[in-house]
């Protein structure tokens, strides 16, 4: 237990630390990198690779920071930021301004840079609570996940179980860490908060309060997956988390990190060749950055799981996975 509250503390530290600013020299490029939000896997990882890019990209001087994945898509379109983790369903739909995206207009300077880790949902409740199944929340409050695309995942897989948002349960939009403290509180019956496994907020509720995980049925979930190419079931597995003493079955959803079309080509393509090259020592800050490894990409660009709709490669990385062999020349 004593090890396990360490390893939270360290993983948050580590984030805080890496997303400090990093000082940067005359000439040297800035470059921000938005991740999720506090508690989350995203936040966690694009520290990592704030400070493995500023190691080893010369001139260049990166910090992570939170922010919400959806926010991040208009942030990088407006040139806020540089580079920004976001989720393939709600890029998809802002590339044309669509359904709830529709409030940035067609992002249209936004280009894929690199596939993100896979992010599960993790259905929190406390030890002593009555929810066995996600058809127990009727009439509860539960958090959705910060990002809209978080949340519409969520509706849509409690609509499975034949329950309405507003009308069977109250459902808010929260941060992973701000669900996860609202329920040890009690003002909330079941947190979900989504990120690589393990997630720093699931650790924290699992350990502080010996939290319970909530499975989602097989049945339902295939429902869901069948006409939602974006989301798939995914297993946490036994000892992943404080207290877990069996595997849990639930939804998941890739992420995937976006950058400004007008970045050099030159420096996109150091900047994604160093990630992968030396992924490694993005690993130490969060396992979950195994998704720059050239094998995991591979394997998504096989799949056309690294994509959301019409949005197009970032030259810069076109030319590095052109040199890898995952693409044509």
């Amino acid at each position: 237990m004593k090890r396990m509250r360490l390893v939270i503390v360290a993983l948050v530290a580590i984030g805080m630390l890496v997303s400090l600013p990093v000082s940067s020299g005359a000439g040297e490029k800035r470059i921000s990198i938005a991740g999720g939000t506090i508690g989350g896997s995203l936040y966690i990882i694009t520290t990592g690779m704030a400070k493995v890019i500023s190691a080893h990209v010369p001139g260049v001087s990166a910090a992570g920071q939170a922010s919400d994945v959806n926010a991040n898509i208009g942030h990088v379109n407006k040139g806020d930021i540089e580079m920004g983790g976001t989720q393939p369903v709600g890029l998809r739909w802002a590339w044309d301004g669509a359904k709830y995206m529709k409030h940035f207009g067609q992002t249209r300077n936004v280009r894929l840079f690199l596939p993100g880790p896979t992010s599960a949902v993790y259905f929190l409740v406390l030890p002593n609570s009555p929810i066995k199944s996600l058809a127990d929340i009727k009439g509860k409050t539960i958090s959705m996940g910060g990002a809209l695309s978080s949340s519409e995942l969520i509706e849509e897989l409690l609509k499975q179980y034949g329950l309405e948002l507003g009308k069977d349960y109250t459902g808010k939009r929260m941060g992973h860490q701000a669900g996860v403290d609202a329920l040890k509180d009690g003002t909330l019956d079941l947190a979900s908060p989504i990120g690589a496994i393990p997630s720093p907020a699931a650790m924290d509720a699992m350990t502080t309060k010996k939290a319970r995980l909530i499975e989602v049925d097989a049945d339902r979930m295939a429902k869901l997956t069948k006409d939602n190419p974006y989301w798939f079931p995914i297993t946490i597995p036994k000892g992943a988390l404080p207290n877990m003493d069996r595997d849990v079955r639930t939804i998941a959803l890739f992420d995937l990190f976006i950058v400004h079309k007008d970045l050099p080509e030159d420096l996109v393509y150091k900047m994604a060749k160093t990630l992968v090259e030396r992924v490694d020592e993005v690993e130490k800050v969060h396992p979950g950055a195994r998704c720059f490894r050239i094998e995991n990409i591979k394997e998504m660009m096989a799949k056309n799981q690294f994509q959301a709709g019409d949005v197009p490669l970032h030259p810069g990385v076109a030319r590095y996975f052109a040199e890898r062999g995952l693409i044509k020349k």
